[in-house]
């Protein structure tokens, strides 16, 4: 260290006060033990015997000499926070001019406690820059090394790189020059030094280098944020002020995602910070994200909103930005959405009111999806966003359609928001038929789902002008979709509305009790059966009745047939477009506990004919189910015999279908026909011959009456049929029948066995050929010498018999 060595000591009696004298001549005691501790000049001039005397200090002005005598006489040696109070207090109003003059005094009488004191006061870069130019390099350097800034880095280092650093900044302050390598020397994987030192709010190496030349206060670190982006992102207050005084330093800088520090501080809710940015000269108070997102949109979107601690805070932030000259409170992010749509969504109420007294606030933007916050609010049931929406300063849309055409009042019907659907009933120029999607008013999305809101349901009823009667792109009306969804207590309130058609049919043609019906709604069918105007008999679009749908379907609980059939004016013999009747359908499903309660209806048509004219006997022929056959045939008055439109009696039926227990129930029948004639004259044994039903031939030959050698109109008898499809144990049944005509011939003078042996039937000609006469093959002559054409219609005529319509 620098120390001039010319000090005059002038020694007297043993005082223990020591008088130092400037070189102006001025006089100052101090006490000898404490200068001796202070100052390692006067302790090395004074002899240990504690001789008092008056030192001269030629280099020392009493400017100078004044602090220096208060410093030893009230502050000890070792306690250096109250050295740095007395600087800090001290040196305060003073300039660089008097601080390096006090150094030099300082570092002259080689006081390391007040050097140190001096050295800890925080610079800037200008500040070195000024003392260099008045200091000696001894005591400059000093202030250097022992500078906050510094130290504050040296403890900071570790890597060889960053020793690299700190002696280079430390050249640079003793020496001077640029400080430009900072920009690009990394600290570490985060960025440089300043970055560094901005993260962990160090603000004396900030305020170091921010005023350093060639530093760049804005460059990007690691993440492509600024120091300021850094600074606001950690809440450091001061830094920020710090970093803004610098005149290089941009307010509006963004980051990797196009943010300014701006957004950072809204998504905080630091209004601190906030307020600090809105004075910075230049600031963007309206910049867009890479989302569009503003500041303003950031800051009713932060879920600080959430937390009480942080939500007063939270409104004074937004309210500063709201108030900020030049915002655009309507700005549109990607989505289209406001600031306003984003209080509502994230359900910040405060936030909502705030926005609400913005003077240029426009309630009815929409976003991406056409939804106002109208919308948004009504959807998630924010009862008082909305009345607070309903009574905003600007005339707001009520009935606003978003992308899919609902109303605010659809989505608050669709949510079971009653609170809101009141608040919406009652906002002036509500349409409660609005239609939305496929035609629906509100009204029927309330129904038109598994548990309505019943609450709601009341509340749409009872509202002025609502249409009950709307029918949907479908033509439901909203009691179509509580009959077909089961909705009791919504059907019983829908009947009690003056307006209601209960018998409305929609596109369907299909009224409310049908559908009430087919959904298996006992006590929703109930109540429509109350109503006096019902039409029970009201068919759908192929005129099935209620009672037709619980004929039909054995899963409707037959308990919604009694009530039906209780109904004054029900039609049990009401036909379908098929002419079908209840029975019909009944017989034709199986639905034997139908058919039960259906025979003992008064009035029951049980031989009544549908459009192919079968009986109900005949449709459950053909579904084979014995108990409905039995049931009808123990019916007064069956006619077992009935012909259909292709004179198929129900034993053909049931031949052809290969249902031999119903086969059986019918030849026990009373005055059943068992040679009844079908289309092309052919008998009940025609079929079961043809088909090879053995058990069934066998049960017909053992009827009275069968005519085993019957003729169809083409004049071949069940042997025939037989023998044309080779089958041999059916032949044989009938071969042994009483009276059969082995010979007998068809139309095409034909035996069995010819038919047979022409078809190839090896077995059938050997079973036959016992009984044959010997010119029973004579006609094989004949049929070589006929024309080719006629045996082809032959063949075709034996290969494709087939039976008539059936089932």
């Amino acid at each position: 260290m620098w120390i001039s060595l010319a000090v005059l000591v002038l020694l007297s009696g043993g005082d223990a006060a020591l008088r130092l004298r400037s070189s102006d001549g001025v006089a100052h005691d101090v006490d000898r033990r404490a200068a001796s501790a202070h100052s390692d000049v006067l302790k090395h001039l004074l002899p240990a015997g504690g001789s008092s005397g008056t030192v001269i200090l030629p280099n020392v002005a009493s400017g100078e000499l004044a602090p220096i005598v208060e410093f030893i006489n009230t502050t000890a040696d070792y306690d250096a926070d109250v050295a740095e109070r007395w600087v800090l207090d001290k040196l305060a109003a003073s300039g660089v001019a008097e601080q390096c003059r006090l150094v030099t005094a300082a570092n002259y009488l080689a006081m390391h406690p007040l050097m140190r004191a001096i050295a800890s006061t925080k610079r800037t870069w200008g500040d070195f820059a000024a003392m260099r130019q008045v200091l000696h390099p001894d005591p400059l350097s000093f202030l250097v090394s022992n500078a906050p800034a510094v130290v504050r880095i040296q403890q900071a280092m570790a890597t060889d790189d960053q020793i690299a650093i700190v002696e280079r900044l430390r050249c640079l302050l003793n020496a001077g020059g640029n400080a430009t390598f900072v920009n690009n020397a990394p600290w570490d994987a985060c960025g440089n030094v300043l970055h560094w030192a901005v993260r962990h709010g160090d603000r004396p190496i900030i305020e170091l280098l921010v005023t350093a030349p060639g530093i760049d206060v804005n460059a990007p670190d690691a993440s492509q944020r600024s120091p300021l982006h850094r600074a606001v992102a950690a809440e450091f207050a001061d830094v920020v002020a710090l970093l803004l005084k610098s005149p290089d330093v941009n307010v509006n800088a963004r980051n990797a995602l196009l943010a300014t520090p701006l957004h950072r501080a809204a998504q905080l809710g630091n209004a601190g910070i906030i307020g600090r940015l809105l004075h910075a000269p230049g600031i963007d108070i309206n910049a867009r994200d890479d989302d569009l997102v503003t500041p303003l949109i950031a800051s009713v979107s932060t879920q600080r909103f959430d937390d009480p601690a942080h939500r007063p805070e939270c409104h004074a932030s937004a309210l500063m930005l709201i108030n900020a000259p030049g915002i655009d409170v309507n700005a549109r992010d990607v989505d289209n959405m406001t600031a306003l749509h984003w209080a509502v969504t994230l359900r910040h109420p405060g936030a909502v009111l705030l926005l609400l007294s913005a003077p240029a606030i426009n309630v009815n933007v929409q976003d991406r999806h056409l939804q106002t916050a109208l919308h948004l609010a009504a959807a998630t049931g924010q009862a008082e966003i909305v009345k607070a929406l309903l009574r905003g300063p600007t005339e707001i849309d009520v009935n606003a359609r978003d992308r899919k055409q609902y109303t605010p009042l659809h989505r608050a019907v669709a949510g079971g928001h009653a609170k809101v659907v009141a608040l919406l009933l009652n906002a002036a120029g509500i349409d409660v038929n609005a239609r939305g999607p496929r035609q629906m008013t509100a009204l029927h999305g309330a129904l038109a789902r598994q548990a309505p809101n019943d609450d709601v349901v009341r509340l749409l009823v009872s509202a002025p002008g609502v249409d009950v009667r709307a029918g949907d792109g479908h033509l439901w009306t909203p009691l179509h979709w509580a009959a077909a969804l089961g909705h009791i207590a919504a059907t019983d309130l829908l009947l009690t509305h003056p307006d209601i058609d209960v018998n409305a049919r929609d596109a369907a043609q299909t009224t409310p009790l049908l559908r009430a019906v087919g959904g298996r709604h006992v006590n929703v069918v109930v109540l429509l059966l109350s109503v006096p105007t019902i039409d029970v008999n009201a068919g759908d679009g192929d005129r099935m009745t209620a009672l037709h749908l619980v004929a039909s379907k054995a899963d409707i609980g037959l308990d919604i047939g009694l009530w039906l059939l209780d109904a004054p004016a029900i039609n049990v013999n009401a036909r379908d477009d098929c002419r079908r009747t209840p029975l019909h359908c009944a017989a034709a499903t199986g639905h034997v506990d139908a058919v039960d309660v259906l025979l003992d209806c008064p009035g029951i048509d049980v031989n009544a004919r549908d459009h192919d004219l079968r009986t109900p006997l005949h449709r459950a022929v053909v579904a084979g189910v014995a108990g409905v056959v039995e049931l009808l045939l123990s019916y007064p008055g069956i006619q077992v015999n009935a012909p259909d439109r292709d004179r198929m009696a129900p034993l053909h039926l049931a031949i052809t279908h290969s249902h031999g227990n119903v086969v059986e129930l019918l030849i026990g029948a009373l005055d059943v026909d068992v040679n009844a004639r079908a289309k092309a004259g052919r008998t009940p044994l025609h079929f079961a011959a043809r088909s090879g039903q053995d058990g069934v031939v066998a049960r017909l030959l053992s009827a009275t009456n069968v005519a085993v050698n019957a003729h169809d109109v083409n004049r071949q008898t069940p042997l025939h049929v037989a023998a044309s499809r080779g089958h041999v144990s059916t032949v044989r049944l009938l071969a042994r029948a009483a009276g059969v005509d082995v010979n007998a011939k068809d139309a095409l003078q034909r035996t069995a066995l010819d038919i047979a042996r022409a078809r190839g039937h090896d077995g059938v000609v050997s079973l036959l050929n016992g009984r044959a006469p010997p010119n029973g093959t004579a006609d094989r002559q004949d049929r070589a010498t006929r024309p080719a054409r006629q045996m082809r219609l032959d063949w075709e005529y034996y290969r494709g018999w087939s039976p008539p319509m059936s089932g």
